[in-house]
């Protein structure tokens, strides 16, 4: 008995920590099963009462653990990120607006525990970024949240341990972390916290996943099965050591007597048989009691239904809260996920679902998203496979164009990735210009307008030449009448010395005249000929000295001849030539100079219909003549007047004379100086008068003019 009475004694003490344990993780479980945050329930209800004391939102005070998580691909290093980070995640970020009322409560109020809080300030437009082989590095931030920047900070200045395989790197670091969770800190300190909250999953805090947690929490049932073991075992062990007792309590009295004969063992037998039949014989005779026994019975029995009920009630409260939590998992994973999602896009995931044929509620969200994922990778594939055929076909008309036209290409290179965007920019603008349009416009302008009308231009430009020609021809019929030189006459002749611009202009011209009739069914054709003609146009419109000399090449096609006289006899034979006056006598050069003033006057004057003479015929000589040979005066004059000019010559008495034959009527104007000054009189005089004064002047009698 003395054995059994520690063990009893250690079994109950088990029975109620097993209990104890059971209940905290029952209770915490059920806490997460509605909970987002992994923070312990004593922290959640110290900062409840912070809350209700202060009037601060629950959202503006966050744990930092709350905002910090583990980043993608670093699942490896969450154990020693719990262990350094246990103490700075349990530490409440307190806005900087509401700090003077959280600190006074703290302040007032024991908090039954340790509280630690950080206000958040200002942050600066530099925030330090984590080295990606540091703990900081590993970790990430709610991105969501407004205390992002500043907790990011933070983490990256005060958690910037160099992340290590094992222990045997800690030295080349002034401050490391191994994956085991061994810290080495400045100063060759070192720290390793393998207390349980620190190991266990269920005692994690950082981040807001409490799925894991939970799993680790299901122990609960194991921990609910260790303590009705661990009562099993210690009521055995007390219904063991009360019989222990019972036994040595009898054998105690049975010691007190010295002899068996002292034991009445058969009076005692009796008695008790005679009870049990006076009982029987109660039960049987006692109407009250028997009704009170099958009431009894009856209420045993509906006990027995309602304990049955009761544990459906518990299995049905336990399978609801199983799917609590599953559906708890569901809500914060889905919650993770975007959900914001464009008009277009809705719609064609709304045509996709609409597709499955199958209606989602809570328990087959999986399933409906494994089919709508299956759905989409068809059409993904589907539009893959579409997507390569059209880049192929966009390849091969990016090249076509190219090769058609490739001054008007946007890149030469034929990289669809790289030009696509702008050749499909090319091509909007080319329908919404409406340019295949305007295309055809063009080459009909190009055809019908531009190429008629550049002929037309050198048309305009042959025609002006031949007129040139038949003018010297009306100059040359004038000229016939008159005698130059004895048994002579003066004609115009010329050259034509076209320039090298001329010459080109003509044979590209040509070369459109030609293609003109191709290009209206070739567009190739067509294009080459928009590239003549646009090449033709630029000297047309330059600014440019050379253009303007290329102008005055082609346009004025008095450039493209030589002109010179001739002297011909009545046989039209060549006796002399004339290209300038150098070699000519004064009076010969005075001479000529009349004779192709007469010759220019009647080229400009003259027309087909007027036989060589000018329309307008006054012409006015002043001087003229005055110093020449007569013999030279009277054949220009004869020149003049054969041409079918009118004349009006102011010239010297002594040479009337000489004029007389040309002119129908003479004013004589006479001119004296005296003291008084010099004037004239005008009147008019007959040839005669005009004889008269000319022999009186040659004696020195008087001196006048006509």
């Amino acid at each position: 008995m003395n054995d059994l009475r520690p063990q009893a004694h250690e079994a109950i003490g088990a029975q109620v920590e097993a209990k104890r344990h059971h209940e905290e993780r029952e209770t915490e479980l059920y806490r997460l099963r509605s909970a987002r945050s992994l923070i312990p329930g004593h922290a959640v209800a110290r900062r409840d009462s912070i809350v209700r004391g202060t009037g601060v939102p629950v959202t503006e005070l966050l744990y930092a653990a709350e905002l910090i998580d583990i980043a993608e691909g670093q699942e490896h290093w969450r154990p020693a990120a719990e262990k350094v980070l246990r103490g700075y995640g349990m530490r409440l970020l307190v806005p900087h607006a509401h700090q003077d009322r959280v600190r006074r409560f703290i302040d007032h109020n024991d908090m039954r525990g340790l509280v630690e809080y950080s206000v958040v300030t200002a942050v600066s437009a530099h925030v330090p970024r984590p080295g990606p082989g540091t703990l900081a590095g590993k970790l990430t931030v709610d991105q969501t949240h407004p205390h992002e920047r500043w907790l990011a900070g933070q983490l990256a200045r005060q958690f910037d341990h160099v992340c290590v395989e094992s222990a045997d790197e800690l030295d080349q670091h002034r401050i490391a972390v191994t994956i085991k969770g061994t810290v080495k800190l400045p100063g060759n300190h070192y720290r390793k916290d393998d207390r349980p909250e620190l190991t266990n999953r269920a005692s994690y805090i950082l981040g807001a996943n409490t799925a894991a947690k939970r799993q680790a929490l299901e122990e609960v049932a194991e921990l609910a099965v260790t303590a009705r073991e661990t009562a099993k075992q210690a009521g055995a062990l007390t219904q063991r050591l009360e019989a222990q007792q019972i036994r040595g309590a009898s054998a105690a009295a049975a010691a007190e007597h010295s002899s068996w004969s002292h034991l009445d063992h058969g009076t005692h037998t009796q008695l008790a048989t005679t009870l049990a039949r006076q009982i029987k014989e109660i039960r049987t005779g006692d109407h009250d009691l028997r009704e009170l026994e099958a009431q009894r019975d009856e209420a045993k029995t509906g006990f027995e239904a309602a304990y049955g009920i009761w544990q459906a009630t518990v299995d049905k409260i336990g399978q609801l809260s199983e799917r609590q939590a599953k559906l708890g998992d569901l809500r914060l994973a889905e919650q993770d996920l975007p959900h914001q999602v464009d008009e277009p896009d809705l719609a064609y995931l709304e045509e996709v679902y609409a597709g499955i044929d199958t209606p989602v509620t809570v328990d087959n969200v999986s399933t409906v998203r494994k089919l709508l994922i299956s759905a989409l990778t068809n059409r993904a594939a589907s539009a893959k496979s579409k997507q390569d055929l059209a880049r192929e076909q966009v390849r091969n008309a990016i090249a076509a164009f190219i090769e058609k036209w490739p001054d008007s290409a946007p890149d030469d290179s034929g990289d669809v990735d790289l030009t696509g965007a702008d050749f499909a920019a090319l091509h909007t603008e080319i329908v919404t210009r409406r340019l295949p349009e305007a295309m055809n416009r063009l080459q009909h302008m190009i055809s019908e307008e531009l190429v008629p009308t550049i002929a037309q231009l050198l048309y305009e430009i042959d025609t002006a030449a031949r007129g040139i020609e038949k003018r010297i021809g009306w100059v040359n019929a004038g000229l016939r009448r008159v005698e130059f030189n004895e048994g002579r006459r003066l004609q115009i002749s010329w050259r034509a010395n076209l320039s090298p611009d001329v010459r080109d202009f003509r044979t590209e011209v040509d070369q459109l005249i030609i293609a003109a009739a191709g290009a209206k069914k070739d567009p190739e054709q067509h294009v080459r000929q928009f590239k003549r003609i646009r090449e033709l146009m630029k000297p047309f419109t330059g600014t440019d000295q050379e253009a303007q000399r290329w102008r005055r090449n082609v346009l004025d096609v008095r450039t493209g001849y030589d002109f010179y006289g001739v002297e011909v006899d009545h046989e039209d034979v060549i006796t002399n030539t004339h290209r300038n006056t150098a070699t000519n006598s004064g009076g010969e050069q005075e001479k000529l100079v009349a004779f192709c003033l007469a010759a220019a006057l009647s080229y400009n004057l003259a027309d087909a219909d007027s036989d060589s003479r000018p329309r307008f015929g006054t012409l006015m000589l002043d001087e003229a003549f005055s110093k020449s040979d007569e013999n030279f005066s009277a054949q220009a004059l004869s020149a003049f007047d054969e041409f079918g000019f009118q004349l009006v010559i102011a010239a010297p008495i002594r040479l009337s004379g000489i004029v007389e034959p040309y002119i129908g009527q003479a004013i004589l104007i006479d001119k004296r100086v005296s003291a008084e000054g010099a004037r004239s009189n005008g009147k008019s005089a007959t040839f005669g008068e005009l004889a008269d004064r000319r022999f009186a002047e040659a004696d020195g009698d008087a001196r006048a003019s006509a």
